[in-house]
């Protein structure tokens, strides 16, 4: 989601962090708010504390604020608000383009877990992975923190300054759907919507998909599309749900002769399920295969059959999925 944000990024902004909570607090730290001259992206709660940060972030644009800044905020009386808690804030100013866009673009091609720092004596950040760093940034000190447990984000004094350092999960795996109807699509605009998501959008007819597309999908035109499944990066999501059962049974094949896949699920009802079972069990599929299959698919508990339904049930169930591996949750 940040590194979406940055892209996209066309002029000066202010990056609003979480980065210290204590007590009842609207989220969570490292929640956070992208706030330009006259937009915004993200929250970090709504209410009284948001418009407030909102209100130094353009006020800081203004200025010219070149250095970060860490503000608390207590949402009691002066907030109107009777939570109690606290809150700390990073106000992180994005100026240099050129800067911006080659963080974005690290931000992007990572695929391990990471630490992004930043400096607020002199507005310097790095990120810093197993292997290797980019940016201003002590790459040895920081590397061993990769492998320890910790707060999610803090800010560690050093000296006469302090540095704020945030881990950032392993993306999470791509999800590939294929099927371009109305549930694809459902799913597809829910998916985007979400932080995190990379989604590879499959479907053999050319003219189905929509004309644009969020950052975060990329559609995939090819004429057989099981063709594709041994390309399937280990650990991904498929979700088969095109408009031919033949189509689905010999995408399912060739989906479940990769047990390397984290998600294996296909659209329909019990019966469905237990017609390809018996196709593909006399395919060669032993048993262990065909209990990874999900089918149906989405949570039990969102009953209905409209595409927004559905959409809403599978993302959930996702969600769910891999919310619970600690590689990506």
């Amino acid at each position: 989601m940040l590194a979406d944000w940055l892209k996209r990024l066309e002029g000066p902004a202010v990056l609003v962090t979480v980065v210290e909570t204590k007590g009842s607090v609207p989220r969570e730290a490292g929640a956070r708010m992208l706030v330009e001259a006259l937009g915004q992206q993200g929250s970090i709660g709504g209410g009284e504390l948001e418009w407030r940060a909102l209100k130094v972030a353009r006020a800081a644009l203004r200025a010219g604020l070149a250095k970060p800044e860490l503000r608390s905020f207590a949402l009691g009386p002066e907030l109107g608000q009777c939570c109690g808690g606290h809150v700390k804030l990073l106000f992180e100013p994005l100026i240099d383009m050129v800067e911006i866009r080659a963080l974005a673009e690290t931000l992007d091609a990572l695929d391990r877990p990471a630490l992004l720092t930043r400096r607020l004596g002199d507005g310097t950040r790095g990120i810093v992975w197993d292997d290797g760093h980019s940016g201003h940034v002590d790459a040895e000190v920081f590397r061993a923190w990769l492998q320890e447990p910790g707060p999610r984000i803090e800010a560690i004094e050093e000296a006469q300054d302090a540095i704020v350092v945030e881990r950032l999960a392993s993306p999470r795996p791509h999800i590939w759907i294929f099927g371009a109807g109305h549930v694809g699509r459902a799913l597809v605009d829910v998916l985007a919507r979400l932080p995190r998501q990379r989604v590879i959008w499959v479907d053999e007819r050319a003219d189905i998909f929509p004309p644009e597309l969020p950052p975060s999908v990329t559609k995939l035109w090819v004429r057989m599309p099981e063709v594709v499944v041994p390309q399937i990066l280990g650990g991904a999501a498929v979700l088969v749900m095109t408009h031919s059962h033949a189509r689905d049974l010999a995408i399912v094949d060739r989906a479940l002769k990769r047990p390397e896949l984290g998600f294996v699920g296909l659209i329909g009802s019990k019966t469905k399920r237990l017609r390809f079972e018996r196709r593909l069990g006399a395919g060669g599929h032993e048993r262990a295969a065909l209990d990874r299959l999900v089918c149906p698919i989405g949570l039990p508990g969102i009953r209905g059959k409209e595409p927004e339904l559905i959409a809403l049930a599978v993302a959930a169930q996702l969600l769910e999925h891999y919310g619970n591996d600690p590689r990506y949750g």
